[in-house]
Formats: structure tokens, C-alpha cells, sequence
């Protein structure tokens, strides 16, 4: 069988989206030039299967087509379901009504995927088939409030951000780093807190930040000559080195990768803008060693042109190759091409690494979907519209409307009804009795201690809206202060809101009653705590 498909077969050499060459009669298919998750699928079982000749040839088609448009990790789960039940040949119509109660969901899915690109491709023979997979798909229920996968909380969400941040602000921008460096997991490690906290600012998919170059970072004041870019619709800059970014569709069948870029760039936040500059030039440096290494010499204006279709997160192995010229660079890397870009899978497992605060589970973890969930949850909640939800996510209209449709009084029950336990247990340590004159103390508007700051450095460099002492409480670098007036703390809180609350202009701005409103909270179980122990002491010294 193997011999005359290696005879019949034609057109067996095609290029992958990577760029790299492949023979589609290979055992094995090496899909990226980097060893990162996909970069290769074992293709054997297809050439020995025991499928009809005319079965076999559009296989191979679809799968040809598939490499070079879906993420390697669809794809390998694709083909895992295809050998799983269609290496004996496709079943007919009636065989898959016979075995469709049985499969699992995700295995509905991969054969419905599949059954798609087969009909897409033009094998009308089996439209049928796929008329039957798409339209008995195990429903999807909404997960959105769900306390693993659904939106994170205020605490978890405010926790996860911190984190990050955290994770950046420690790091040193200004010094020199030696080529090990760039080789190793600390460049990694950076890269992917600022992948996270990109992530976190424009809510895409993982594969969307993975499919990056710096060709898609530009100055908020300029343009990305697009057609489908929007340019009048693009935020103007106030003189600060404000950047924006370019976001490819990540699910469009119809166009390859880089091919379709949303109709908005999307303006970055100052804050990010400068992270990112940061970011650029400790990768610039890292580039010039290599190229230096590999006895290439390039002027500064040669290396910006030259990363300008490198990725912005790029998989630290490129510092290992050997290249013989800048001219070979360049073939490596155009504006279409994936290679050396890490791996979409490990932009989003990167999230789950950070350890983040919950007031409702043990363990949490914050996942794009998560990070998607809290969004429009949040945005819904706030009475944004559909229009204005799908432009700030990037999803469509019709996956907006569950969020729409949420019962938030529901959620805001949820919220209260597991505040308590964890300001008991986690947000807070054991408060201080008395004054240490060596302590790193938090004052109120009148200059009185209200706590103390476990780490004074940590506390310097704490960037919360809300300001001391109000957004101290909850911090877990805030020990109040038992004999504190946090009463006074709580009267000026409420004033605050009251005046916030006259002042709204837009129903995005009601997100920051919610951050005062949750101070409050935190104030209220302060005080309680406080008192409570307090009149322990009295009965103690009574006894």
C-alpha cells in the first residue's frame, strides 16, 4: 500500500506556515524549527492505515491544508481523533450516527473539525456527514461563574495583576546581561510576565500574542498602513511614549496566519508602553550578542530593521543556532513566518504558574479563558453593550450575549458570602498591639498609625489607585494596628464614595465604586477583628 501511494501520490512537497519544507509521505512531519510542543506529529500511522486509496489522498489533503492553518496543538489533536477512528477508512453516515452517543465531547468536536475541512476542501461526498456532527455537538454550558474555571473574583483578579507586576517591577532593566543570560529560563521567565500582563491589557488569545512581531508595536501617533486598520478611530497621544498593537484573527479559516488583522489596533496603557520599550531593548541586546557571537557585526539602525519581523516572544533556542549571514536571517524571518516564536501553549500555561490570593478555593488559577471570563463579566456588569464588549475582547457578538444575560445579584451574593472567611484567614496577618519604633508604619490623613508595612520596599513600590492607608487593608504586606482608629479610615472611605457615586458620568466608571465598596468591606472586618480582640483582652485582665 505504501509503495503505490508513494507512486500515485502527488504534489508531495508543501511548506508549512513556519516556512519550513515538508514531504508529505514522511513518517514524521516537523512542523517548527524549535522543539516546543507540536513541533512535530508522527504521520506513519496515516501511510500504513488501511484506508481506501481515494480515502487516504484526501486525508493527506486535509491535513496539508491543516498544518497550515491551525495551531499545533488543534492539530495534534486532530489527527490523535482521525487515527482513533478513521485509520480503517471513514465511516459511513449511519456507522458515525451508531458510535456518536458514545464518544466524548471533545471527541465530537475533533471529528466535526475534521468532517468541516473535509467539505470545505470540496469533498461534497461527505457534507453529509458533517451536517450530522455540527448539528449534534454536546451543548456547552456556561461555566462564567464557576469558581475553577469562570471569572476570577476582585481579590483573585487584583492578586493575579499584582503578581505580575510585582514580577516585573523586581526586575533590573539597566544593567547588561551576558549571552547565558539569554539562553537560560530567566530570559524566559521575563518574557512571559510580560506576555501575561500584554495578555491581561487586551484580552486576546494566547495565539494571537505567540503570532506577534515587533512590526505590530508601533507608536499610538502612527499608522500600520492596513486597509482593514481603522486609523481616524486610533486614540491620540498626549506626548508620553504611548504604543499600540496589531491583533491578527486568530480563528478565520478563510485567510492564513498574519493575513487578517482586526479592524482596530489596540492603544496600550503608559505603563505597559514603557515595560514593553524595556522589553524591546534588553531583546535588541540579546540579539546583537548572538549576531556578534556568530561574527556578524550590525549598527543600531540595521538591528531595529532586522527585529522588525522577529517575534516579540521569541523561543530562547534561536540563541543557539549558528547562522552564516544577515541574509539568512531574513529569510528566516518575514512577515509571515512562525519560526522561533514560542509556542501559544506555553504563553497560556505561563499564567497558571503565578500563585494568586482566593477567597473561595484553596488553589486558584488564572487562565486566558479566565482572564476573558472576568472581562466581559465585569464589563456586562458595568452595562457595557454587546458592540462595546466583542471590540474590548475581541470575540463575537454572539458569544457576548451569555455574559449579557447573566443574573449578576447572583454574583455579587457569591462575592459577599466568601469575603468574610478569607479576610480571617488570608487577607490579613495577626494585628500589631504595640508600636516597634523600627517599623515601616502607614499613617492616615491626620498623621495617625493606622498598621505597618511588613516590607517597607514592597510597600514603596505598591501602585494602588485607591492610595494609603484606604487601599492598604486586604494587602497581605499590611498589619493593622489593634489600638488604630480605622473607623476614622472607614468614614473618610464612605465619604469618598458617596462623592464618586454623584459623579459618574458613565457606567464604565461604576468599576471603581466596586474597588471602594470592597475597602469598605475589608475596613468593616477590620474593625471587627480589632474590637473583638480587644474586648478578649478586657474579659482576660477581668478574670
Amino acid at each position: 500500500m505504501g509503495i503505490k501511494r508513494l507512486v500515485h501520490s502527488q504534489k508531495n512537497i508543501f511548506i508549512a506556515n513556519s516556512g519550513l519544507e515538508i514531504n508529505a509521505l514522511d513518517e514524521e512531519w516537523i512542523l517548527l524549527p524549535n522543539k516546543d510542543k507540536g513541533y512535530k506529529i508522527e504521520m506513519g500511522w496515516l501511510h500504513s492505515s488501511n484506508m481506501p486509496e481515494d480515502e487516504y489522498n484526501m486525508m493527506l489533503d486535509v491535513f496539508k491544508y491543516s498544518v497550515q492553518k491551525l495551531s499545533a496543538s488543534t492539530l495534534v489533536g486532530n489527527i490523535f481523533v482521525a487515527k482513533q477512528y478513521l485509520a480503517d477508512g471513514i465511516p459511513l453516515l449511519h456507522q458515525l450516527k451508531a458510535m456518536w452517543s458514545n464518544l466524548s465531547t471533545g471527541h465530537k468536536k475533533g471529528l466535526n473539525s475534521l468532517f468541516c475541512r473535509i467539505k470545505k476542501l470540496g469533498y461534497r461526498a461527505y457534507s453529509s456527514h458533517h451536517d450530522f456532527t455540527s448539528k449534534h455537538l454536546n451543548k456547552e454550558t456556561n461555566n462564567h461563574l464557576d469558581p475553577l474555571k469562570g471569572s476570577l473574583s476582585d481579590i483573585e483578579f487584583d492578586s493575579f495583576i499584582s503578581v505580575i507586576n510585582k514580577k516585573i517591577e523586581n526586575f533590573n532593566w539597566f544593567i547588561e546581561y551576558d549571552f547565558d543570560f539569554y539562553k537560560s529560563q530567566k530570559f524566559s521567565s521575563i518574557s512571559y510576565a510580560i506576555s501575561a500582563k500584554l495578555l491581561t491589557s487586551i484580552i486576546r488569545r494566547p495565539v494571537q500574542l505567540q503570532r506577534m512581531k515587533w512590526s505590530d508595536l508601533i507608536p499610538l501617533t502612527s499608522s500600520f498602513n492596513e486597509k482593514r486598520i481603522v486609523t481616524h478611530d486610533m486614540a491620540a497621544s498626549l506626548g508620553k511614549p504611548l504604543l499600540q498593537v496589531r491583533v491578527y484573527i486568530a480563528k478565520d479559516s478563510k485567510s492564513g496566519i498574519r493575513e487578517q488583522p482586526e479592524k482596530y489596533g489596540i492603544p496600550l496603557h503608559e505603563r505597559l508602553s514603557n515595560e514593553l520599550l524595556n522589553f524591546k531593548k534588553l531583546y535588541a541586546e540579546g540579539v546583537k550578542l548572538w549576531l556578534e557571537l556568530n561574527g556578524h557585526s550590525v549598527n543600531e539602525k540595521q538591528l531595529i530593521k532586522l527585529l522588525q519581523n522577529m517575534p516579540i516572544f521569541l523561543h530562547r533556542s534561536l540563541f543557539e543556532l549558528k547562522v552564516n549571514s544577515i541574509d539568512e536571517i531574513k529569510e528566516v524571518f518575514t512577515d509571515k513566518s512562525v519560526a522561533f516564536h514560542v509556542n501559544s501553549s506555553s504563553i497560556g500555561k505561563s499564567l497558571e504558574q503565578h500563585i494568586i490570593k482566593s477567597e473561595r478555593v484553596a488553589i486558584a488559577k488564572a487562565t486566558s479563558n479566565r482572564l476573558r471570563h472576568t472581562i466581559l463579566t465585569r464589563g456586562a456588569r458595568d452595562g457595557l453593550s454587546k458592540p462595546q464588549l466583542a471590540k474590548i475582547t475581541g470575540v463575537t457578538m454572539q458569544a457576548v450575549q451569555s455574559y449579557i444575560d447573566m443574573d449578576f445579584k447572583t454574583r455579587t451574593m457569591i462575592d459577599k458570602r466568601y469575603i468574610g472567611n478569607s479576610f480571617l484567614k488570608k487577607a490579613f496577618n495577626s494585628p500589631i498591639s504595640e508600636l516597634d519604633f523600627n517599623g515601616h508604619y502607614i499613617y492616615d490623613n491626620d498623621f495617625n498609625v493606622v498598621g505597618e508595612a511588613s516590607s517597607q520596599t514592597s510597600c514603596n513600590r505598591c501602585s494602588t489607585k485607591l492610595g494609603r492607608p484606604l487601599g492598604c487593608y486586604g494587602c497581605e504586606n499590611f498589619k493593622p494596628f489593634l489600638e488604630a482608629d480605622h473607623r476614622a479610615v472607614l468614614s473618610a472611605a464612605e465619604k469618598k464614595r458617596d462623592v464618586n457615586r454623584t459623579a459618574l458620568i458613565a457606567p464604565l466608571q461604576s468599576h471603581s465604586l466596586e474597588k471602594l465598596n470592597k475597602q469598605i468591606t475589608l475596613i468593616n472586618y477590620t474593625i471587627a477583628l480589632c474590637d473583638d480582640m480587644l474586648l478578649k483582652r478586657v474579659q482576660a485582665n477581668v478574670e
